[in-house]
């Protein structure tokens, strides 16, 4: 996860130094499937995991809130992780 550079470019710099697969940052909204699918093919990697960002960027993503909405939402945001991870085929969510 390299900030706001462009996604292709954080996969042309994985590829070049050795790497065989990347994190994405756990933010679903994000990212296109298929233009993840693309990149990975045409870099030859694998996403290796979906890095879940809770309780940041916001406190709607904790899931040991007393809140039970706050809850709820947290919950929520973790299956749309889970969803991303399943389209990209990760392993694993973090």
């Amino acid at each position: 996860m390299y900030g706001d550079e462009p996604l292709e470019t954080t996969f042309q710099r994985l590829k070049r130094f050795g790497y065989n697969g990347i994190e994405l940052k756990g933010e679903p909204k994000l990212y296109q499937t298929g233009e993840i699918k693309e990149l990975c093919r045409k870099y030859n990697l694998s996403i290796l995991s979906i890095a879940g960002m809770y309780p940041w960027p916001t406190k709607d993503r904790d899931m040991a809130s007393p809140d039970d909405q706050v809850r709820k939402k947290a919950i929520s945001y973790l299956r749309s992780c889970v969803d991303l991870a399943e389209e990209v085929e990760a392993p694993l969510v973090k």
